[in-house]
């Protein structure tokens, strides 16, 4: 059965900015292609930024569409979405409620807890983008999980929370530099260094594990979360210090050389020492 689709329609289904848009782009003649297909149309539009290839349909009673220009919405049609749409309705073109898919029988809050981390920031964008009101409440968050991450997520006080960023980072510290594997020196003659000695080639090991907790002390202290840069510091001192002593096997830590908090922790003693925030003892 066709469903009904008409010019209402399609502007109840994005905003005044974007059906506005989609009327300028339908009248400039950039819609092509528009055809009936998945129960909508399917068409491109050319604009000075490029063509976008667009679907536009009735799915579960309500309009849709699919695009993948940087205006595209979770919730409401881009006005690539919404030329096609008003191209469509003045070719005379017969609309049908898609079939059911997959998208539609999944639980979104199951769908949310799959994604990667790099897939929530998307989604955390897209929402911003719709509820720009929520962007002070974000950015409160991200105050308290920079001051003082970790423990914190768990309603423990501020002590705790700094005494298990500490710990944390220690744990994770010691767990990365015994993991690392002796294949994976670089000994011997490199192009562009020369003779590397495999004391050296271990060094270089422990200082790449340890570069990603200097460049978080690095931005937190940018930030002014002094006390949160501090706690790692120490944590990565601490990691340092249990990797001491007999190492079995063939470890890479059995090269590393001896008093690594001293030997690989001078540079981070180093930027607290820069940002006027020193650690205890170098006070």
């Amino acid at each position: 059965m066709a469903a009904v689709v008409n010019e209402t329609a399609v502007k109840t289904s994005t905003t005044d900015e974007s059906f506005r848009a989609g009327q300028r782009l339908r009248d400039a003649d950039t819609v092509s292609d528009t055809v009936a297909t998945d129960g909508g149309a399917s068409g491109s539009v050319t604009t000075d930024s490029g063509t976008y290839d667009v679907w536009v349909g009735v799915v579960n009673r309500r309009l849709t569409g699919e695009c993948h220009c940087a205006d595209a919405r979770v919730t409401t049609l881009c006005p690539h979405a919404v030329a096609l749409a008003l191209d469509a309705i003045a070719s005379g073109l017969r609309w049908a409620p898609a079939p059911a898919r997959d998208t539609d029988t999944v639980d979104p809050q199951n769908a949310y807890a799959q994604l990667t981390a790099a897939e929530k920031g998307q989604v955390l964008e897209s929402l911003l983008a719709e509820r720009p009101e929520l962007r002070a409440d974000v950015g409160r968050l991200a105050v308290a999980l920079l001051d003082s991450p970790g423990p914190a997520r768990y309603g423990r006080a501020r002590r705790a929370d700094t005494e298990g960023l500490r710990q944390e980072t220690a744990v994770m510290v010691e767990d990365a530099l015994r993991e690392l594997e002796i294949n994976d020196l670089r000994t011997g003659h490199q192009p562009g260094f020369g003779y590397v000695e495999v004391y050296e080639a271990a060094g270089s090991l422990v200082g790449e594990a340890l570069e990603p907790y200097k460049q978080d002390i690095t931005r937190r202290l940018g930030l002014g979360f002094t006390g949160a840069a501090r706690e790692i510091a120490l944590g990565v001192l601490d990691g340092l210090a249990a990797c001491e002593g007999y190492h079995e096997g063939d470890q890479v830590l059995n090269y590393a050389g001896e008093d690594l908090a001293h030997a690989y922790g001078w540079d981070v003693r180093e930027q607290l020492r820069a940002a006027g925030a020193p650690l205890p003892d170098d006070e």
